[in-house]
């Protein structure tokens, strides 16, 4: 929980224990980006390209664990404009120890630029007009819905925004395959606008070009193909690589759900002081799951929605009216979307880590019933 906020010398003190310190051993998930995690890894893997690898530009920052936060009801006066999960951004006291607690403040609060300026040392000039580059960032990251690598990497890429690569080898720890096949998700598209006869090998070229926000012919093409105003193409483009990249990773999380299904079904409480308690904790891990099941079937259908409008009403039928209207709704639907994948992925990869493979699935009672009262609040 964090401490009563008092001076801005004083008022980030978060002391979150037990959760942060198991924070500390995830370094991504829909909704959680573990820099700290990253540069630890860094450290010991190419420390030669560390100076070039950094994410922001202030290296206090890049200590940090950038999570999406839903705000709860004692908090919104901090941010009471806010509609949606607020970036956190909290750095740690010690980067090793994280149950020592460290310093935390959401962007948009009140006394957010007072705290780059005085924890920081980000200076006053540039906080007030605007031109600090890591603000400009932590600005970018709180407007999307989730801070998976895949989509912070792509935004970041469309905003002119450039990360060394040696930093997304190291923070992207899934799904290599993603940009794969997105791109030849999309070349049927573009054999159809530059000809059936062209050399696969330029066809994919081009798909990464139109993929990449470049401004050419092809992407003029095929935005008046789709009656689309060229002015919203990127935007249309960016949420059609968001479901692209939800399809691919739709298995996995599938996958990871019926794997915890199971595990609802054996679970080894210990530590139970109290049988009743214990029980009750049992059947609200089985209600969250079900809670889970419900979410995942939600996503799956839009994301379904999506692919075959694409697959069947475009490319097989050439129904452009009806592939307009779903792209238009996915692209309407982005941020919900990408708040529904994010939210899923950092509860099943939580639960992925808090029972790992081939072990028994053990569990304190304590922490059991903590969790269920976590994940209930966020599936909420």
């Amino acid at each position: 929980m964090n401490m009563p906020r008092a001076g801005a010398s004083q008022r980030f003190a978060d002391r979150t224990h037990r959760s942060m310190e198991r924070v500390r051993y995830t370094r991504r998930s829909g909704r959680l980006l573990n820099l700290n995690d990253v540069y630890n890894e860094l450290q010991l893997a190419a420390p030669d390209q560390l100076e070039q690898a950094w994410f922001f530009k202030n290296k206090k920052l890049n200590r940090s664990v950038l999570m999406k936060h839903d705000l709860r009801d004692h908090e919104r006066e901090l941010i009471p404009e806010k509609v949606g999960p607020a970036l956190k951004i909290f750095v740690p006291f010690n980067p090793q120890r994280f149950n020592e607690g460290g310093q935390s403040v959401f962007y948009g609060e009140t006394l957010f630029g007072t705290t780059m300026t005085e924890r920081f040392g980000v200076p006053p000039e540039e906080v007030l007009n605007g031109t600090n580059r890591d603000i400009r960032l932590i600005a970018i990251l709180d407007e999307l819905p989730t801070l998976d690598t895949f989509t912070v990497k792509e935004r970041l890429a469309r905003e002119g925004i450039h990360i060394a690569p040696i930093f997304w080898k190291h923070a992207n720890n899934r799904a290599p395959n993603a940009e794969l096949h997105i791109v030849q998700s999309f070349m049927p598209l573009v054999q159809l606008a530059v000809g059936m006869g062209v050399d696969p090998i330029k066809v994919e070229r081009v798909a990464r070009e139109v993929l990449n926000f470049e401004d050419n012919a092809i992407s003029h093409d095929l935005a008046r193909a789709l009656q689309i105003d060229y002015e919203s193409w990127p935007d249309i483009t960016f949420a059609w690589k968001s479901a692209l990249y939800y399809e691919f990773n739709l298995q996995r999380l599938k996958g990871q759900f019926t794997r915890i299904r199971d595990i609802s079904n054996k679970l080894h409480i210990t530590n139970v002081y109290d049988r009743k308690t214990a029980e009750s904790a049992r059947q609200l891990f089985i209600h969250v799951v079900a809670n889970i099941a419900q979410r995942l079937d939600d996503f799956e259908t839009l994301v379904q929605a999506f692919r075959d409008a694409y697959r069947r009403d475009f490319l097989e039928n050439a129904n452009v009216a009806g592939f307009r209207a779903v792209l238009i709704m996915v692209n309407e639907s982005a941020y919900d979307l990408g708040i529904a994948y994010g939210t899923l992925d950092h509860v099943l990869s939580y639960l992925d880590y808090l029972f790992p493979k081939n072990r028994p699935p053990f569990i304190a009672c304590d922490t059991l019933t903590s969790l269920v009262e976590n994940f209930t609040e966020l599936l909420g």
